[in-house]
């Protein structure tokens, strides 16, 4: 099992460690350190996401001796702008979002409380929304009750006519009978 390095209190170290990092943030502005300062957060940055020297070079693209001596905080020279700016989004990752999730809500105080305020209203709006629901659900039980009510009814009113339209049907047959009878009987036909 791998031990969790302390990297103590530097600056920028608690990027290290931030559950936000490769989710929501494309890490710190490391364009503000000093050189070595910026190779030792790089291979501390490695080291918190398992990568190689090679992985780096590889996404990099970027010799391997260039990431070696970063990662070994030799550079020899400055670094060119865009070569430090592939070597942090292979070791960092980019999801060209925000620059630090947590420095945004620290430093805009006024704005995290527009979003705890935002994501009060969101809740609220939810369980209203619960309750609209249950309302809804509510009212399609009352308008299914009311509506097998109004067909039972009307089954009943049809079962009534039909079985008048019968007993009319058996009435009109005996008439019709006793009309027969009666032709024959008077006429004898």
């Amino acid at each position: 099992m791998k031990v969790k390095k302390d990297y103590g209190s530097k600056p920028y170290n608690r990027c290290l460690s931030c559950h936000h990092r490769q989710v929501r943030c494309d890490g710190p502005r490391t364009s503000a350190m000093e050189l070595l300062r910026w190779c030792e957060f790089m291979r501390d940055m490695k080291e918190a996401n398992d990568l190689t020297n090679a992985e780096i070079a590889r996404r990099a693209d970027v010799s391997i001796k260039t990431v070696e001596q970063i990662m070994a905080m030799k550079p020899g020279q400055d670094i060119y702008r865009d070569t430090a700016r592939r070597i942090e989004d292979a070791v960092i990752g980019s999801s060209n979002q925000y620059p630090c999730y947590l420095a945004f809500e620290e430093a805009n105080p006024q704005d995290q409380q527009k979003l705890n305020d935002a994501l009060r209203d969101l809740e609220r709006a939810l369980n209203d929304n619960k309750d609209y629901r249950t309302a809804l659900d509510n009212i399609h039980a009352s308008y299914n009750a009311e509506l097998q009510t109004i067909r039972d009814e009307a089954q009943r009113k049809i079962d009534f006519l039909l079985a008048q339209i019968e007993r009319l049907q058996r009435d009109n047959d005996r008439k019709g009978e006793m009309i027969d009878k009666f032709i024959l009987e008077k006429f004898g036909q």
